[in-house]
C-alpha cells in the first residue's frame, strides 16, 4: 500500500464483504494528506476469486495504490507476455463517467463476461463485452470496479467513478 495521513490510523483488509478478515495494520502519521509512505502486509489465502476490501478502522488516511502479488514457489504462475500486454492495454474513459463507459481493449475481450461491483463488493450489473462501451447510466453516483473475465481463469479489473 502507499498511504498518507497527517495523524495516523488503522487499516484493515478483508475478503468478500468482510466475511473473511485478513488482518489490520497501523498507519503511521506521514505529516500530510499528500506525504506518501509505502507499507506492506502479507496475508495467506486459498487460491480462488475474491472481492478484496480495505477499511479505515481509525483515523483518516489516503491510499494512493496497492499491489497484490502471489508469493511462494507453489502458487507462483508467470503470465505470458501476450497476456500481460493484453491486460495492460485495457483502459476506461471517460473517468468519471455519466452514462456510457468506453473500453479501450483488445478484440479478444469481445464476448467475455463482465461484472460491475460497488465498493462493498456487491454485483450491480452483469453482461457480455459486446462492444467498446458499457451502459452505466442506471448506476448511482459512486466508485465501482469493472471485472472482465479472461479465458485463462483470471480477470482484468479496472476502477471507475460514476457521476
Amino acid at each position: 500500500y502507499r498511504v498518507a495521513s497527517p495523524n495516523g490510523g488503522t487499516l484493515s483488509s478483508d475478503l468478500n464483504g468482510g466475511r473473511t478478515q485478513l488482518g489490520s495494520m497501523a498507519i503511521q502519521a506521514t505529516g500530510g494528506w499528500q506525504t506518501w509512505r509505502t507499507m506492506s502486509q502479507t496475508v495467506n489465502v486459498t487460491a480462488g476469486t475474491y472481492s478484496f476490501g480495505i477499511n479505515a478502522r481509525t483515523g483518516g488516511w489516503n491510499i494512493n495504490w496497492l499491489r497484490i502479488s502471489k508469493v511462494g514457489a507453489a502458487s507462483t504462475t508467470l503470465a505470458s507476455k501476450a497476456s500481460a500486454a493484453s491486460e495492460q492495454a485495457v483502459s476506461l474513459y471517460p473517468n468519471p463517467v455519466a452514462d456510457r463507459l468506453r473500453l479501450a481493449a483488445p478484440p479478444e475481450l469481445l464476448g467475455r463476461p463482465y461484472q460491475i461491483l460497488d465498493v462493498l463488493g456487491r454485483v450491480k450489473r452483469r453482461g457480455i463485452v459486446s462492444s467498446q462501451e458499457v451502459d452505466v447510466a442506471e448506476l448511482r453516483a459512486g466508485v465501482y470496479t469493472l471485472h472482465i473475465e479472461k479465458k485463462e481463469s483470471s480477470r482484468i479489473i479496472r476502477q471507475f467513478i460514476k457521476q
